[in-house]
């Protein structure tokens, strides 16, 4: 699926995040085609901050586009992770991550970008992860998933190599450490060209 079919089928959801006053922000393979090289995916991942309060005015809102059921938000909030908005008319789908208590986790949502303006021209209307979070956020999933994903690693590569110039090393550095990445960070600079101050 082309990257802006997703972010067509995010729009109604985005719409209804901002209604509710549910911050959120754009994560995974979209952040790293909106920071880096544009690919296709049939995934979109967002980070919430979804409260029970939330619930049932989403599931309201939400329903008649997606299959989505209290139960399975409930679940999520219990258990801090995903749940999924599978779309009636499309085979992809939204993987809503529910926002951790992380120390990171707070301090990526509160560098969220919008209105990024991608390499050929267009302009991502939704919020983002940041270059940087996209990065440690990437290289977090590649590590849980046993270092053995080379699209993750690819992902990282374009956007250090798309941000060269704009990266803040120090940020990533710090963050890297307190993730357990740090290794890997130090090999994906040095693989992608980019000096460490």
């Amino acid at each position: 699926m082309d990257l802006m079919d997703s972010v067509e089928e995010f729009e109604p959801v985005a719409k209804v995040f901002d209604e509710l006053g549910i911050d959120y922000q754009v994560g995974g393979s979209v952040a790293s085609s909106v920071h880096g090289m544009p690919r296709g995916t049939q995934d979109i991942d967002v980070e919430a901050d979804i409260r029970a309060e939330h619930i049932e005015p989403l599931v309201e809102k939400l329903k008649a586009r997606f299959v989505i059921f209290p139960e399975m938000i409930r679940d999520a909030l219990r258990y801090q992770r995903a749940f999924n908005l599978l779309p009636y008319d499309s085979i992809s789908k939204i993987d809503v991550f529910v926002r951790k208590n992380r120390a990171f986790d707070q301090q990526a949502a509160g560098r969220r970008l919008k209105d990024v303006q991608m390499d050929d021209g267009s302009v991502f209307p939704y919020y983002v992860d940041s270059v940087e979070d996209t990065v440690l956020r990437k290289l977090e999933w590649y590590r849980m998933g046993g270092e053995i994903s080379d699209q993750k690693w690819k992902d990282v590569q374009t956007v250090l190599k798309a941000q060269v110039f704009d990266l803040d090393l120090d940020y990533l550095e710090h963050w890297a450490v307190e993730l357990n990445v740090a290794d890997l960070l130090a090999r994906a600079l040095d693989e992608s060209g980019v000096k460490q101050q």
